[in-house]
């Protein structure tokens, strides 16, 4: 992908993995996951996208539990976003086993 910021879609993935989890900004948090998910389904060769979306649906679940329990916001935004990246057979398997218990 090289867009407005000029910037691959593995860089943008980068970027955001390593910086996302010290923004402050309820909306400006989650608003970078629908850029991240439109730059790996829409601007990244077909081939690169599931390891991509795997990449985002990892950094996701693993910072569901290091989100403090007063930001109940920002924990729905993540449970929210972690299924629009959930593409391969065992990250469906993780959700459907989760949202039984």
């Amino acid at each position: 992908m090289i867009k407005d910021a000029k910037m691959t879609s593995h860089r943008f993935v980068d970027v955001v993995t390593n910086s996302l989890a010290q923004e402050s900004s309820d909306s400006i948090f989650e608003r970078q996951f629908d850029f991240v998910h439109t730059a790996i389904n829409h601007y990244t060769p077909q081939k690169e996208r599931d390891p991509l979306n795997s990449k985002m649906f990892k950094f996701i679940y693993e910072i569901i539990p290091k989100i403090p329990e007063a930001q109940q916001n920002r924990i729905v935004i993540l449970k929210n976003k972690l299924v629009s990246f959930a593409f391969s057979n065992e990250e469906k398997k993780l959700l459907l086993s989760w949202k039984r218990g």
